[in-house]
């Protein structure tokens, strides 16, 4: 009876070694960020109806979105704010319908390279038809180049 029982301990000892060896490892990956999302996500530039973002790119110190005017008319831009660049440029760019814009919107201080960005955009414009500011907003989710 005693050799069997030895032998139980015997054969869970070993298991048990093996799945704090597989615990271990697991946080060490956890640790150097291989189980982290952030590395899957890629970038979203999402700004809501009248515009679209057909492309953006995001570096240290600045920020460029290529806007296309869905509205059905010629919209001017006035401001583009970004919380997360700390700033609100001024514009008095004019972007017929259907037609797009490089905007690029300065960020300071410059960002961290590697970074990840989520900020809340507010684009206020008016159109060719009313003078009355109007505002738009959108989302940015992305990597710092």
């Amino acid at each position: 009876m005693e050799k069997r029982a030895q032998a139980a301990m015997e054969f869970l000892m070993t298991y048990g070694w093996a799945i704090l060896a597989a615990i271990i490892a697991i946080g060490v990956l956890a640790y150097f960020g291989v189980f982290s999302p952030s590395n899957l996500v890629s970038d979203q530039y999402n700004l809501a109806s009248p515009f679209s973002v057909i492309a953006g790119s995001l570096n240290t110190t600045d920020l460029t979105l290529d806007i296309r005017n869905g509205r059905g008319e010629t919209v001017t831009i006035k401001t583009i704010s970004v919380p997360g660049c700390n700033t609100t440029n001024s514009f008095t760019t004019q972007i017929a319908d259907g037609d797009h814009q490089v905007f690029t919107i300065a960020c300071n201080p410059a960002l961290n390279s590697g970074d990840i960005l989520r900020a809340d955009v507010t684009v206020t414009f008016n159109t060719t038809s009313s003078s009355v500011d109007q505002t738009t907003g959108g989302t940015i989710v992305a990597r710092v180049r």
